[in-house]
């Protein structure tokens, strides 16, 4: 008995010790577990940890690529390239696009990059204060708003301001050339001007209207000019202003009249209009008149220096601001009647005037004008080819018509050779 109770507890204990040394290895499982699982969690978070500064720096760069200087740069390094394109190429690749009207019948869909002269009516006084009892007088005289009456304003240069007789012989010599460009932007041309020497006579007009009306208006006016000079008659009214003046004044509003006649004949022609730019020279006077409608301009230079002659006929000279201010609020064939500016000046030996639509000045600025103008001065045709170059390579948003007058002090030589050659020079462009 006392031997099997060895043996039983002999077999007990030994399964105590095998059941403490699983319980034992258990432990051991469980703690080498848990630590598996404290790493797989902690790994995660240090590489996580390791990212951010990676993460950082692509979110940083990509920052940058889109900031306003990163792409002033890489617009800067592609301007070279793209001022390289010429003009042909602008236009193979705009041929195949439909015609955008320029004025006040533009489509909503229009091209946004198209540079789309509009004209709006503006009645100053609903706007601004008058300004003088003349301007009141003026207003009750002509029985007209600002917008439509047909009084002229006359400026008078320093050294034209009193008329000096008509000589037996011609004091200076006029030489001219013309140049008009569609620009880059632009699907066709609606500036027109006019060259006619035998009349003395320069003309730039710059077309805005419905679909078709643009390029009608404008080259209209630029005949109807010439037709009305060739037999001139005097405005009524004028009286204050030299005889050539009125004569021009009188032709201006012709144009205006058959501007607005032909308007009338079509919807598609409805609200269409033209600015106009028309000098007459006297040769035996050295006088200039220039009439001036719109925003078209001229620049005289003279010793090196560019001075703009007219002002502009916009919004913005009314005192407005914003959107607008850039439409024109006067031009030739947009009402019944029309006020135009007159500028008399004295033109001198050695001046260069230059008279172009606003496509040129909305590329270039004055002084870019002025170097090229000092840079080719002995070659007028030089001259306007760079002008009208310059204009596309800024970009072209507009039509672009330059017209140059030299004006060259006349000799014995010069005048006999002139008197041999005999011929009148009329010129018309597009």
């Amino acid at each position: 008995m006392m031997q099997d109770e060895s043996v039983f507890l002999a077999v007990l204990g030994g399964m105590g010790v095998v059941v403490l040394v699983l319980v034992v290895a258990v432990i051991v499982l469980a703690k080498s577990l848990q630590k598996s699982k404290q790493k797989a969690a902690s790994a995660p978070k240090a590489t996580s940890r390791s990212s951010r500064p990676a993460a950082k720096r692509a979110k940083a760069a990509a920052t940058a690529e889109k900031s306003p200087a990163t792409r002033a740069r890489a617009t800067a390094e592609k301007a070279p390239a793209a001022r390289t394109k010429t003009a042909a190429t602008a236009e193979k690749a705009l041929a195949a696009h439909a015609p955008v009207a320029k004025g006040l019948n533009v489509p909503a869909d229009a091209d946004a990059e198209v540079d789309i002269t509009r004209l709006t009516a503006f009645d100053a006084s609903k706007h601004l204060p008058r300004l003088t009892v003349e301007r009141e007088e003026d207003k009750e005289e002509s029985g007209a708003s600002s917008f439509d009456e047909s009084k002229a304003d006359l400026i008078y240069d320093s050294e034209a301001d009193m008329e000096e007789p008509t000589g037996p012989n011609d004091m200076i010599l006029l030489s001219a050339v013309g140049q008009t460009d569609r620009g880059v932007t632009r699907r066709r041309n609606e500036d027109a001007y006019l060259i006619d020497t035998n009349l003395q006579l320069y003309a730039v007009a710059d077309g805005m209207g419905g679909y078709a009306g643009g390029d009608v208006a404008s080259r209209l006016a630029v005949q109807e000019l010439k037709t009305a000079l060739e037999s001139p008659t005097e405005a009524r009214g004028y009286e204050d202003r030299p005889r050539r003046g009125r004569e021009l004044i009188a032709a201006v509003e012709r144009a205006n009249a058959a501007v607005y006649r032909e308007a009338q004949t079509s919807s598609d022609l409805h609200g269409m209009g033209t600015t106009l730019l028309a000098a007459r020279f006297s040769s035996q006077k050295q006088r200039m008149y220039l009439a001036h409608v719109g925003d078209s301009r001229c620049y005289r230079f003279r010793r090196g220096e560019l001075q703009m002659l007219t002002k502009d006929h916009t919004l913005a000279s009314r005192g407005i601001v914003g959107p607008l201010a850039k439409n024109i609020c006067r031009a030739v064939g947009a009402a019944k009647t029309v006020k135009v500016d007159l500028i008399v000046d004295k033109p001198l030996p050695d001046d260069i005037f230059l008279f172009c639509s606003d496509g040129l000045p909305k590329m270039v600025p004055d002084e870019h004008i002025r170097r090229i103008l000092t840079n080719h001065h002995g070659s007028l045709d030089r001259a306007a080819a760079q002008l009208v170059l310059a204009a596309n390579a800024s970009g072209g948003r507009d039509n672009i018509t330059v017209v140059l007058v030299s004006i060259l002090e006349i000799t014995k030589t010069m005048r006999r050779a002139a008197a041999l050659k005999g011929q009148a020079r009329v010129e018309f462009g597009p």
